[in-house]
């Protein structure tokens, strides 16, 4: 077993983090898969089972957007706003 200490930094030098999940509904997420051009991942079975991945993101949910019905300007301004105030903000 090899130990390290790892020495902790003072308050005003640690790295904040915040964390964002863009879930729209299911339909949405297939509807928009399966409309791709080219190579990208469009087959439905795989992209449920990714979509499921993200379903039940416990002590995260709260940092996760419906962005099913919103533009990607719309989208962009609430991220934005989160940001701000510090509403995906991991860690604290």
């Amino acid at each position: 077993m090899d130990a390290r200490i790892v020495p902790r930094r003072p308050p005003e030098k640690r790295t904040r983090s915040s964390y964002v999940v863009l879930r729209p509904s299911l339909d949405v997420v297939l509807s928009r898969a399966t409309q791709r051009e080219g190579r990208h991942l469009k087959d439905v079975e795989p992209i449920t089972g990714l979509y499921g991945a993200f379903n039940d993101m416990g002590a995260l949910e709260g940092h996760v957007l419906d962005s099913s019905v919103q533009s990607v300007e719309q989208t962009v301004a609430e991220i934005s706003a989160g940001l701000r105030t510090e509403w995906f903000l991991v860690g604290g």
